[in-house]
């Protein structure tokens, strides 16, 4: 059935056509097309307020508003701000309002505002602020460099200033009478011959000569209105354009006259406000409303500069400033909207769209075919059928089928057309079409045919059809069908293609099927189903017949040579894209749209290039099938609003020019640094950098990639597409170097940009630190070599030391034995010789105890148990007391002793100490100077020092280190033939005594001319140096009371156990004490104990150092034993030191006597102790005894209510073996700490001995009674184990429980010592108080 529609008839087509012809051009003949351009708004910029724009010498473009300056590189934006109005920070701007920005030929960027001029470093990114004379902070209007290097400035109110050549100092213009009658400078320009041009808002203009002595001013009036820009021609003369025409300035005649310039298009409602010249000579003007206009170079006519830009309209823009920079980009300024790139260059891909010819439709393009003539048809879903003509105006909407998708041109040149279930024959340039066959599929999407009269049409979802127009029979395919040559893979078919060989290709939603269209195999390949698991999407075939497969995943070939299907060599970078179309152009390069870009393949560089955007590109997705190639090679690929359409060999050879690359940014850790440099020191903590490239010509940013690799990696990786940035994340230390370069369609920058950039080390691995840990390593080494010496010389030190004091514990006892007795002998010898004789046993006794004393005081200082008890003294007194102990032994060698002061000599010091140090020095010369010499003590005071110089006249220091002379255990080289040979303990306890008293020592040999040793003693005066507790306060001398040296005999009743080891000391004791106390003696102290379980003593004298038990054991089992813990207990031992003095104290000494000790001394000790615990026993005699039953025990004090409590638990649990201390602390109701502290507190011992101790005494009661045998006394008192009984009873009573039975026999008391459990309570708290 025919159907005819209402298409216009087609002499009103060409009617139509002929006048769309001509009215575009005229239009062409008024207007001047741009190719491409772009807007940045406010979105990027401070301000849409644009008043100026200029170029630096980088290539950065400079945007000033009027609230803020603008740096663009091609990609970002840089805004520079005033936040605070009020901020004085001369680095940043002075003034959001932005005039003028001028690059001079020095490369400094001038930028005029509101208040004042600054110009920009670049290095430091920051402004510097220029001061006007007066304060002055003028609004600068215009600045321009004279030819000389001046810079000359033009304000608003105050004239003209200049900046000398040279210099930084701003100075008002001189000229005779400028500033006062042209005190508003709008518009300045420099001639060729260097007379300045100035103009306002006056309708005239102003010159003054360049030659400083010329003094003229002269003035000129302008026709057109006041000036707007001045612009340089030609050597003859420049032109001024001027707010409504234009005039010209001859140099010969020195006249205006109008322009022959055709300005019709513009009246006087519209001003110029801009113009400036271009590198071919084209004159642009912007306007005030009616944007930007030109007059071609050659041409007197003005013309309206359009763009094809869809968003913008440039026509009507209001513009105040123009710019073209180096890469002949035009900069406008569009007031209130933004800035506008104009690039003239050609576009190598055109978009033919609906909308820009102001078609605005609800749904897209669907399909596209080849038309007549270079036409185009294009369907729109429900919108039909458009023809664009060869230049890509739409020329007609032709009538079409309701709901149209798919169009189609046959090999034969007939048209057909599809709606989702109908096939139509077509004539798109009449608007018939007729219905041929119906389809129950869901869409009609691809047909194609075989040249023969048979289309191959998808019915999506349902089958593949065959429709002979010759015989209008059909044929169909399904996937369900069973043929023996198979069938089609999926009835989801997306794509159809015949190819040279009469091969049909069909792509499915899964996987594709080849048919050969003569027999209908689809088996062809040697099987049915082909790229399982994938879209196929489009077909074309090569010059070489491989079959090129686009897929969802990529391109795909089939080979003929192999019969194989394989991935298209290098299109693995197409996995992440769909290939909706493939064209091949006449150079056998295939061109593909996708679902982001058109790509290129180049098969002389064997790899891809992508187009997305720029050149003309403005869609990134293109539609599936829609792909024609005209007889002219020309490429058309449908998108969404319309076509793109392209000459393959225009686009090959339309890459702009990429010469440098550039970094345009250095961001570290978010701060961005001065890039024009290519070298970079970093510190290690920069976590995060950012390079930041351009090429700086601003053209097609979008088409250009950058790739960079590192170091001599030989693979470029490539950025993002429109990314200019690299971004590295914590780089570890060391040097990088980045190499950069542009691509653009498979071109490349003519250079490489290198940067190195050097990571440096943390501090911790910079050399220097590297350094100092070598020096530490050789420090620590060094120090551990030293101490370690240091060590083994301690060790040795510790070790002579030990053996010295072994040695002196062995000694002391001796020297008891001697000097007591010594005493004794010379008080009772009365003749001469025998006396001189005592004498000197006792002098040499007294050295022994002198050595004894020293090596004991090393040990103290070692220990820091030594501590000083300073007080004022007069060292004359001391030092003559001291030299008197050495008369004796100076007369016997004939030695002059002296001792010299000048004046009083007074010093703190501990005169004890101090005596020995005296001492020392005193017997060290003594050692080396020989008979008939001199030894002298010299005292000086200068001040602040005390000085006290020993010096002799012995064979003195022969070449020897006398800092050695003071380290222990050290033997001079001079020692050998002297009296006697020293230990090298005396002179290292001198320097150690006099080092706590603030001192110094010295050694060295005397400088007064005389052979001899010179010992210098250095001493501060006064007390300040000394710490609070050193320094004792003097009181008044008090009389010692004499020594009663009248025997005593009324303690002959106290008993006194006397324990040593040393048979000697034990006779010694008993012969001079004998005559006041009662003594037993034993030689250890397992038989002293033994001895006071078994009698009663008042007093134990023991030695520490014995065999079998010591004096601390002893000591130990006396305060654990209940019946004799109450009795004192002085140590006897050659051991001094506070730390073993401190032992005995902490087991429970009474009192501590080291040895040799005085008899006087001890005797006074005995009676002390002896009768003070009488004392107290006495005190508490009348308390109750407890020998009856043990519940009648009663604990008196404050502890009374504890007490009962735990008495009552133990009376009642006292024959319970297994009752223990936890029992005890269940019953009383307290931790077993707090059991602990309050047992030791009340009773002196133990929870569990004062559990056992009970149970003892209860056994001895039972024994005593002898109702019952041993074995019934052990259960009665809880023990069910009969050896462990006898042991401890044995170890608490010194006797077995059979032997105490015997003892003890019809005895109801323990012991006849008549101890019962309450005295030996009370007796143990006597003890502790």
């Amino acid at each position: 059935m025919r159907n005819v529609t209402n298409y216009p008839p087609r002499k009103k087509i060409r009617i139509k056509s002929v006048i769309t012809t001509l009215a575009a051009c005229l239009l062409t003949a008024v207007t001047a097309m741009a190719d491409s351009g772009r807007l940045y708004t406010a979105d990027e910029l401070s301000s849409s307020l644009i008043s100026c724009i200029s170029q630096d010498k980088y290539g950065y473009i400079w945007v000033g508003t009027e609230n803020g300056l603008n740096k663009f590189d091609g990609y970002r934006f840089t805004n520079y701000l005033k936040d605070n109005l009020d901020d004085r920070d001369s680095t940043s701007l002075a003034s959001n309002d932005i005039t003028k920005v001028l690059p001079d030929k020095q490369g400094r960027l001038w930028i005029g505002c509101e208040l004042g001029l600054m110009t920009y470093d670049a290095e430091s990114n920051s402004f510097r602020h220029y001061s006007f004379p007066r304060g002055l902070k003028p609004r600068v209007q215009d600045i321009q460099q004279a030819h000389n290097g001046d810079i000359i400035i033009g304000t608003a109110g105050y004239g003209l200033f200049v900046i000398k050549a040279g210099t930084d100092v701003i100075t008002p213009d001189e000229r005779l009478g400028w500033n006062s009658k042209y005190k508003f400078s709008s518009r300045l320009f420099i001639d060729r011959r260097g007379d300045i041009w100035l103009s306002n808002h006056l309708q005239q203009v102003a010159r003054a000569s360049h030659n400083d002595k010329q003094k003229e001013i002269k003035e000129y009036k302008l026709s057109c209105g006041s000036a707007v820009s001045f612009i340089d021609t030609d050597d003859k003369g420049f032109i001024v354009v001027c707010l409504y025409g234009i005039m010209r300035y001859d140099y010969g005649t020195g006249k205006f006259t109008t322009a022959d310039y055709d300005m019709s298009l513009l009246n006087r409602n519209v001003s110029i406000r801009k113009a400036i010249a271009d590198h071919d000579g084209n004159i642009y003007i912007g306007t005030s409303g009616k944007g930007l206009m030109m007059i071609p170079r050659g041409s007197k006519k003005l013309q309206q500069v359009e763009t094809k830009d869809r968003a913008f309209d440039l026509s009507t823009s209001n513009i105040n400033d123009i710019l073209e920079d180096k890469d002949k980009n035009i900069w406008i300024s569009c007031y209130k909207r933004g800035v506008y790139m104009l690039n003239n260059e050609k576009d190598a891909f055109s978009k033919w769209d609906f909308t820009s010819q102001r078609y605005f439709l609800g749904s897209g393009l669907s399909s596209i075919s080849a038309g007549n003539n270079g036409d185009i048809l294009a369907i729109v879903q429900k919108a039909g059928v458009y023809i664009f003509n060869k230049q890509g105006r739409i020329t007609a909407h032709p009538s079409s089928p309701y709901g149209a998708s798919t169009i189609y041109k046959a090999k034969n040149g007939s048209y057909w057309l599809c709606t989702e279930n109908a096939l139509y024959s077509y004539n798109p340039y009449n608007g018939t079409y007729e219905q041929k066959n119906e389809y129950g599929g869901f869409d009609i999407n691809c047909i194609t045919d075989d040249g023969k009269g048979r289309l191959y049409i998808c019915d999506y979802g349902k089958s593949l059809c065959i429709y002979d127009t010759r015989t209008d029979r059909q044929t169909k395919f399904s996937m369900t069908d069973r043929r023996h040559l198979g069938t089609i893979c999926n009835n989801w078919i997306k794509a159809l293609f015949i190819d040279s060989r009469g091969l049909l290709w069909i792509g499915t939603s899964n996987g594709m099927s080849c048919m050969d269209t003569r027999n209908f195999n689809f088996k062809v390949l040697g099987q049915a189903e082909l790229l399982p698991g994938m879209q196929s999407l489009s077909f074309c075939e090569t010059r070489g017949g491989n079959v090129l497969i686009g897929t969802n995943n990529g391109l795909y070939t089939y080979s003929r040579k192999t019969g194989k299907i394989s991935l298209f060599p290098g299109s693995e970078k197409l996995r992440d894209r769909s290939v909706y179309g493939i064209v091949t152009d006449k150079a056998g390069d295939i061109w593909l749209s996708t679902s982001r870009g058109i790509l290129m393949y180049d098969k002389t560089e064997q790899s891809f290039i992508s187009h997305i955007s720029g050149n003309g590109l403005s869609n990134h997705e293109y539609v599936l099938g829609a792909a024609v190639k005209a007889a002219d090679d020309r490429i058309a690929f449908g998108a969404n609003d319309g076509v793109t359409v392209f000459y393959p060999e225009n686009v090959k050879n339309s890459t702009i020019e990429m010469d440098k690359v550039y970094l345009t940014n250095f961001i570290v850790n978010g701060k961005p640094t001065f890039s024009f440099k290519d070298k970079f020191e970093v510190p290690y903590t920069s976590n995060m950098m950012q390079l930041e490239f351009s090429l700086l010509n601003f053209k097609h940013t979008n088409e250009i990639k950058f790739q960079y690799r590192i170091n001599d990696s030989k693979e470029w990786q490539t950025v993002r597409d429109g990314s200019n940035s690299i971004q590295f994340n914590e780089l570890k230390p060391g040097k990088y170097e980045v190499y950069v370069r542009a691509e653009c369609n498979g071109k490349y920058s003519k250079e490489t940009k290198k940067i190195t950039i050097t990571v440096r080390d943390p501090w911790y691995s910079s050399t220097t630190a590297w350094l100092f840990y070598i020096a530490a390593i050789i420090s620590i080494v060094a120090y551990a070599m030293w101490q370690y010496e240091k060590n083994k010389r301690e060790e040795l030190e510790e070790a002579n030391m030990r053996i010295l004091i072994n040695a002196t514990h062995d000694i002391r006892s001796p020297l008891t034995l001697i000097i007591g007795p010594l005493n004794k002998l010379k008080q009772r010898i009365t003749d001469k010789e025998s006396r001189a004789d005592i004498e000197t046993i006792d002098h040499n006794a007294q050295r022994l105890l002198l050595l004894v004393n020293q090596i004991l005081d090393e040990r103290r200082i070692d220990k820091k148990q030594m501590h000083l008890h300073c007080q004022h003294t007069d060292l004359t007194a001391l030092a003559k007391g001291v030299t008197a102990m050495f008369q004796s032994s100076a007369r016997q060698h004939g030695i002059n002793l002296t001792v010299r002061n000048d004046g009083d000599v007074y010093a703190w010091i501990d005169r004890t100490n101090f005596e020995k140090v005296i001492q020392n020095l005193l017997s060290n010369s003594f050692k080396f100077t020989p008979d008939g010499g001199e030894i002298s003590i010299t005292l000086k005071n200068d001040g602040e020092n005390v000085k006290i110089e020993v010096a002799d006249t012995g064979i003195g220091f022969n070449g020897e280190n006398t800092e050695k002379l003071f380290d222990r255990f050290y033997q001079g080289k001079n020692t050998a033939g002297t009296k006697s040979a020293g230990t090298g303990i005396g002179l290292n306890l001198c320097r150690t005594l006099i080092k706590m008293h603030g001192g110094t020592i010295k050694a060295s040999n005397r400088t007064d001319g005389r052979q001899g040793a010179l010992m210098t003693i250095t001493l501060p005066t006064g007390n300040k140096h000394l710490k609070p507790e050193e320094i004792v306060n003097e009181t008044p001398a008090q009389q010692e009371p004499q020594a009663d040296t009248q025997k005593h005999h009324a303690s002959k009743s106290y008993r006194i156990l006397l324990v040593d080891d040393d048979t000697e000391i034990l006779n010694y004791v008993c012969g001079e004490l004998g005559e006041w106390y009662r003594f037993t003696s034993v030689p250890n102290g397992k038989e002293a104990l033994q001895a006071l379980l078994s009698n009663q003593y008042d007093l134990v004298i023991s030695d520490i150092m014995m065999p079998v038990m010591d004096g601390i054991s002893l000591l130990k089992s006396i305060r654990a034993n209940s019946l004799i813990s109450d009795i004192p207990v002085i140590l006897l031992t050659s051991k001094t030191d506070a730390a073993d003095r401190l032992e005995g104290f902490k087991k429970g000494a009474d009192a501590y006597l080291p040895k040799p000790f005085d008899m006087a001394e001890l005797r006074v000790m005995i009676d002390h102790l002896v009768g003070r615990v009488r004392h107290l026993r006495s005190k508490f005699s009348g308390a109750q005894n407890q020998e009856g039953k043990v519940e009648q025990i009663k604990v008196k004090g404050n502890n009374d209510m504890l007490m009962e409590r735990i008495m009552k638990s133990v009376n009642k649990n006292l024959a319970n073996p297994d009752f223990n201390v936890e029992e005890l602390t269940n019953d009383v109701g307290i931790s077993r700490a707090q059991l602990h502290r309050k047992m030791k507190e009340i009773t002196g011992i133990s929870a569990g001995e004062f559990i056992r101790n009970l149970r003892l005494e209860q056994a001895a009661r039972l024994i005593c009674e002898g109702k019952i045998n041993i074995t019934q006394v052990a259960y009665n008192v809880g023990f069910n184990n009969q050896t462990h009984f006898s042991t401890i009873f044995k170890k608490h009573f010194g006797m077995s429980p059979t032997e105490y039975a015997e003892k003890n026999a019809n005895s109801v008391k323990p012991d006849k010592k008549g101890k019962d459990a309450s005295k030996d309570n009370n007796d143990k708290q006597i003890n502790k108080q």
